[in-house]
């Protein structure tokens, strides 16, 4: 899953640019940290990414289908 493209989707399907999200007050995320993000010059933390997120109203939800974390029990020892 590539998140910067999500965001950049997201973006363009709201009518809105990069510029738009760096400058929205509301983002609380450095405008120079969104631009080297979006440009793929630079990886940021997941907070960073949650408040991009979070201004453009969007939430990641797992796919129920994909069972995350999901092991094979561990033998026991035979004593």
């Amino acid at each position: 899953m590539d998140i910067r493209q999500i965001i950049m989707d997201e973006l363009e399907r709201q009518g809105r640019s990069k510029y738009w999200l760096a400058e929205n007050p509301g983002c609380g995320v450095h405008q120079n940290i969104i631009y080297a993000y979006l440009r793929a010059d630079s990886d940021t933390s997941g907070e960073t990414v949650a408040k991009m997120l979070t201004a453009l109203r969007l939430r990641i939800v797992p796919d129920p289908k994909v069972s995350a974390g999901k092991r094979k029990p561990r033998r026991r020892r035979a004593k």
